[in-house]
């Protein structure tokens, strides 16, 4: 038996013959463009027994479930174009926040034959078959208004999404103003920073650590100023980060040598395991909801031996 990390496989090279290859994490190759990607599946044929293991679905996008059964059962959903036509497509357009019924109808059709091509392979294991042995979790919304400048600047900004009557454009401009007002929004010092920042007080005298999940770097960095300025030690991890440093930082939390970890929501996905913090904010919900529920599973998970808030 080898266990090895994906980049010490691909730069070691082995030729062995293996009879069976395990991938945890398996989303790793979701893209079949990465150079790890392109080594595993040239190897899928000459593996007897392959399994992917994953607490991580594909987000939205059928093409990363393609990508796995590359590596599972090769071929078993057809050619990359034909996937692409009567899967991908389809589910895309009726998933679009102005599809009509008939893309709808065909993207739930297309849904329905592709779980059911996949569904001997898959074997499932819910969250509610673990929660039994686990602590409590408890989830709270702070709801926090705008001040003025923000809301001046709100008006302002959405005021572009009526100057297009195409419905298909209407989806593009409102998601660009949705993600315009995130970063314009953060440059105010506004209510919704002052109240995290009213928690983190609130949780550090009481003797918790806390992981807290951010949408954009310039917030994180922002909050982590407002901690140093504090004497609260800290630690970030975010795609600019390398994964040793990530380590280390995981590492200063679950000893107690930092109290407060600032993660980015788009990179905490594989292998991050705080469970020291037991206070977990997500500074700003994802537009896709899995995300969130990954970064709760970061600290609320089966070897967790304490409450999480």
């Amino acid at each position: 038996i080898i266990i090895s990390t994906y980049n010490t496989f691909y730069n070691k090279n082995p030729e062995s013959k293996w009879k069976t290859m395990i991938l945890d994490e398996a989303t790793i190759i979701k893209n079949s463009n990465t150079n790890i990607s392109r080594r595993l599946l040239s190897l899928a044929p000459l593996i007897k027994n392959r399994i992917c293991i994953s607490a991580m679905p594909s987000q939205n996008n059928p093409s990363e479930l393609y990508n796995i059964f590359q590596f599972i059962q090769p071929d078993i959903l057809g050619t990359e174009e034909s996937f692409e036509k009567y899967f991908s497509f389809p589910i895309r357009s009726g998933s679009r926040l102005f599809a009509n019924e008939t893309q709808i109808a065909m993207a739930l059709q297309s849904a329905k034959l592709l779980r059911d091509m996949c569904k001997n392979y898959i074997i499932r294991r819910t969250f509610k078959e673990t929660k039994k042995c686990m602590p409590i979790k408890k989830e709270y919304i702070v709801w926090v208004n705008m001040n003025q400048e923000q809301q001046l600047l709100y008006e302002k900004i959405s005021k572009q999404k009526d100057k297009t009557q195409d419905m298909r454009m209407k989806e593009y401009v409102l998601r660009s103003v949705i993600e315009g007002l995130h970063p314009n929004c953060n440059e105010i010092y506004n209510v919704k920073r002052h109240t995290l920042y009213k928690l983190i007080d609130e949780f550090i005298e009481k003797g918790h650590s806390i992981g807290i999940f951010f949408k954009y770097i310039k917030v994180m960095d922002i909050v982590s100023k407002y901690l140093t300025e504090k004497n609260i030690p800290n630690g970030q991890i975010h795609g600019k980060i390398s994964m040793s440093k990530r380590q280390e930082n995981i590492d200063l939390l679950n000893s107690g040598k930092i109290k407060v970890l600032l993660l980015g929501s788009r990179s905490c996905g594989y292998g991050i395991n705080i469970k020291k913090a037991t206070r977990l904010i997500i500074n700003g919900c994802d537009f896709n909801p899995i995300i969130s529920d990954q970064c709760s599973g970061r600290s609320y998970r089966v070897d967790q031996e304490k409450n999480v808030d």
